[in-house]
């Protein structure tokens, strides 16, 4: 029927391609200024949302800051392995007294620990002699939470650029490069650049304060239920796989890679940010199964080129066998259960009160 028929009529002229391929660069570019001023105007000023076990932790330690005199910094590997407590009392028989610490916090990115470091810069320490801080060059942000506040906060315009460049010039392959540069591209463009920070500053929503309440001494059974620190389960997977336990074989026979200057200076700026505290930095590689590779590249490069650097390193194959042939130490394949972090805590002591040879501040 001719009323239902479509009739084109002209509407001006068309885009070319190039006009629509300089107007989409004019878009992107100008994108890309908003988020730069955004982020120096307005989110490192004002943001500063609820980060979780970070600012709890925080929070805690300013409370009892005229006491601490060790620190331990690191991932999930150190909140599991770590206990204050016991490593305070093995190091009291060892005649060198201390009051320590654990400042670790789960899934640590190398972004968040330089932000918790610069954080401790407020606490008002008066006897801190030590941090032992886990060295790790992890970057990349967590795939599987990239819209939590804390991958938004840590990862924008002031940080992701840095990132990029000590991935792209590392000594590993093209492909895995640019896989990183990928993840970290990818978090960038998710949080729009720290652009979603105007929903939190404008409308507010019901926003969580530190609670030191939630921590005595930072150990994990300050904040886990019991059960999740036992290593029932882990046997029980242990039974199930014929006894074969997830551990990087490939990775502790891997060649020593050369750490790049730019990884060499980044590291360089954690020990420097302890320093500024007045305290000594301690290289610590707690237990460790996966990502061998990187863990022996780093104590490698530590040893060789940071000479004012102590090391304790625990990773597989560097630390004590019987640690990594006893199922009931391990509450899963890479943290310590209960019983691991009792015998763990107190080894440490004996090592750091050896490497030392002081006694701290009392």
């Amino acid at each position: 029927m001719p009323e239902y028929r479509h009739r084109r009529t002209p509407s001006g002229p068309g885009i070319g391609v190039g006009a629509g391929v300089r107007r989409v660069a004019a878009f992107a570019l100008t994108l890309v200024a908003c988020c730069l001023l955004l982020n120096q105007l307005v989110t490192k000023r004002y943001w500063r949302p609820y980060l979780g076990q970070a600012n709890d932790k925080v929070a805690r330690l300013k409370e009892i800051a005229d006491r601490v005199d060790v620190l331990f910094i690191g991932t999930s590997r150190v909140v599991f392995g770590i206990d204050p407590a016991l490593f305070d009392a093995e190091t009291a028989t060892q005649g060198m007294g201390t009051d320590s610490f654990n400042l670790g916090v789960l899934d640590l990115r190398a972004a968040e620990r330089d932000d918790l470091m610069a954080s401790l810069r407020g606490v008002p320490f008066t006897r801190l002699r030590y941090v032992l801080v886990e060295p790790a060059l992890n970057f990349t942000p967590n795939v599987e939470t990239p819209m939590t506040i804390r991958m938004r906060y840590h990862y924008n315009w002031s940080t992701v650029p840095y990132a990029m460049r000590v991935k792209m010039e590392a000594n590993r392959p093209l492909l895995l490069r640019a896989a990183s540069c990928a993840m970290l591209g990818r978090q960038l463009a998710l949080n729009s650049a720290n652009l979603g920070v105007l929903s939190d500053l404008f409308f507010p929503r019901v926003r969580d304060d530190p609670d030191a309440s939630k921590v005595v001494r930072g150990y994990a059974a300050d904040t886990e239920p019991p059960e999740r620190l036992s290593s029932d389960r882990f046997r029980e997977q242990l039974a199930q796989s014929g006894g074969k336990r997830q551990i990087d074989e490939a990775g502790a026979a891997a060649p020593i890679r050369e750490l790049t200057p730019t990884e060499l200076g980044y590291l360089r700026s954690v020990f420097d940010s302890v320093r500024a505290l007045g305290a000594e930095p301690i290289a610590f590689f707690p237990p460790q199964t996966i990502e061998l590779d990187s863990a022996r590249s780093l104590h490698d490069a530590i040893l060789r080129q940071l000479p004012g650097v102590r090391v304790l390193a625990y990773y597989y194959g560097q630390g004590p066998a019987e640690l990594y042939e006893d199922p009931y130490a391990w509450m899963d394949d890479g943290h310590l259960s209960r019983a691991g972090a009792e015998a763990f805590s107190r080894r440490v002591a004996r090592d750091f009160v050896r490497a030392t040879g002081t006694t701290a501040a009392r």
